[in-house]
């Protein structure tokens, strides 16, 4: 556990809320909820398209929708952007699902970024502003 008494592989939910994330990409818009790692994520997805970190977004879909292999951008809500990743699995309540639509609140595990990354650009942006 950490100062705020979160395991080291979540992000502060404040941080997140005060940096107001989104997920989106041409077809969709997701509000993002949390952030973290499993290492579980990296056995699901390894049958499909292999994780390298197990880096989860927490997110709903606000507009259009989400699907496994699409790119998807994580920005603040002044539009600056994070990381830009692909989505290698979405789960809904546990399950897999492949197309994430308006509404649903979905588990998107991504590719490449590392949970470290993004901890470290959103730190620097919540001691800046």
């Amino acid at each position: 556990m950490n100062k705020t008494n979160l395991p080291a592989n979540h992000i502060n939910p404040e941080i997140i809320q005060k940096g107001n994330l989104n997920a989106h990409n041409t077809l969709g818009f997701a509000k993002v909820e949390n952030i973290f790692s499993a290492s579980s994520a990296k056995n699901k997805c390894a049958t499909k398209i292999p994780t390298k970190h197990g880096t989860i977004i927490i997110a709903t879909i606000k507009h259009g929708f989400a699907r496994n292999g699409m790119d998807i951008t994580v920005s603040t809500g002044n539009n600056t952007p994070l990381i830009t990743d692909q989505i290698a699995r979405l789960e809904l309540n546990g399950k897999e699902i492949e197309t994430a639509n308006i509404g649903e609140k979905v588990g998107i595990c991504l590719v490449n970024t590392r949970l470290r990354k993004i901890k470290r650009v959103l730190t620097r942006m919540a001691m800046g502003s």
